[in-house]
């Protein structure tokens, strides 16, 4: 016993790295555990925002869990309070090319995280949500809505994609509280519900950059959309599971508008000669088109001055007639009508046009592009 050596041979250097070095907190925190309402992952840590820790409440803080361990989120030196006491909390998170968004209810908090520190990059006042379901991530973004518009940040900008396309009253009206935004990736649209019961849609068609809106298309009582493994769009009711459907329909309610055409100059006056529709259906269309001009508020009520008789361009072929139906059949292929107007578009600063049904509208009808003809006239 008494040649017995109290060393221990090691084969390699000392352990020289302390707890807090090896964990990247202290020993010394109150705890590591957090309960909260939102969460993203990002670079290997979890941030988390709206948190109860150590027994308190903290609605407008965000904090970060140590790299690679996503349930350890020390009470010191891991939160990132980018606004306080600002009476508002974070009801969602999202991330996109580096960034978090943060949104509160009246505001967007853009936050970079491409370096070790996190900073906040912008702040989009109005720009908030009610509630988490009305932000989704897209191929494009991050997409969310509330009742001053619809919006999408690509991960340079955010870009508003109802501006001068709906009107604001309409939107305000549409948007509440139980609005849900929901991504249809087979047919690259966003989906904005809403109306009396969360009923009525407005579809933005990332292709085409345009709106449709479709009333009374859902169930009223409902859950939460997702998209299945199929990328189809599913949500239950009371009784019933549905997957959305939009395969074109023939219809007696369709009716669009195009935007209020000022032609890059709203300061001038025009004189419009003549509107070219090409569209295409396999029997008669059953579709009015009308023209407002100078912002005129076009309802399904108020339709605008219904266009004169006219024909396909460069025949004497009808192509619409006011007596009749409006617009007449193509044989399902494109043809142009050069629609002219029924008294002088002359003196005026903008012009839009809207196409509404006078029966029922066959599934195959189509519009391609629509050109107006103007001349522009010198401001006095």
């Amino acid at each position: 016993a008494a040649n017995k050596s109290s060393l221990i041979q090691t084969d390699g250097l000392p352990l020289l790295e302390s707890y807090e070095a090896m964990n990247g907190f202290s020993p010394r925190v109150r705890t590591t555990a957090a309960r909260y309402k939102t969460a993203v992952i990002l670079n290997r840590q979890i941030y988390a925002g709206n948190i109860l820790q150590d027994g308190k409440i903290h609605g407008d803080r965000m904090i970060k869990s140590t790299t690679n361990s996503f349930d350890t989120f020390p009470t010191e030196g891991r939160e990132i309070d980018v606004v306080v006491n600002d009476g508002d909390e974070i009801i969602k998170l999202e991330t996109y090319a580096d960034r978090i968004l943060q949104f509160k209810r009246n505001v967007m908090y853009l936050i970079n995280a491409t370096r070790g520190a996190e900073y906040l990059e912008d702040t989009f006042q109005g720009k908030g949500i009610v509630s988490d379901s009305a932000v989704i991530k897209t191929d494009m973004g991050i997409a969310w809505a509330n009742e001053n518009g619809c919006y999408l940040y690509d991960g340079e900008k955010v870009n508003n994609l109802t501006d001068g396309l709906i009107k604001d009253s309409d939107w305000s009206t549409h948007v509440n509280e139980s609005t849900d935004v929901v991504f249809y990736p087979l047919k690259q649209k966003i989906i904005v519900t809403g109306g009396t019961g969360g009923v009525d849609i407005y579809a933005f068609t990332i292709y085409t950059k345009s709106w449709n809106y479709i009333k009374g298309k859902l169930s009223n009582l409902k859950t939460n959309f997702i998209v299945d493994v199929d990328n189809d769009i599913k949500y239950l009711n009371a009784t019933n599971l549905f997957k959305w459907d939009d395969t074109v329909s023939a219809s007696s309610n369709f009716r669009a508008l195009t935007k209020d055409f000022d032609f890059g100059n709203p300061a001038a006056r025009k004189k419009c000669f003549k509107f070219y529709v090409t569209y295409k259906a396999s029997s008669d269309a059953h579709v009015k088109v009308y023209f407002g001009t100078n912002g005129y508020n076009l309802t399904a009520d108020e339709t605008g001055t219904e266009v004169a008789d006219s024909k396909f361009a460069s025949t004497n072929v009808d192509a619409y007639l006011t007596a009749d139906d409006g617009l007449k059949s193509t044989g399902g292929e494109w043809k142009q009508a050069e629609l002219k107007p029924s008294s002088s578009i002359n003196n005026v600063y903008s012009v839009q046009l809207h196409f509404k049904a006078s029966d029922e509208v066959p599934l195959d009808f189509a519009i391609n592009d629509i050109t107006i003809v103007y001349r522009e006239k010198p401001i006095k």
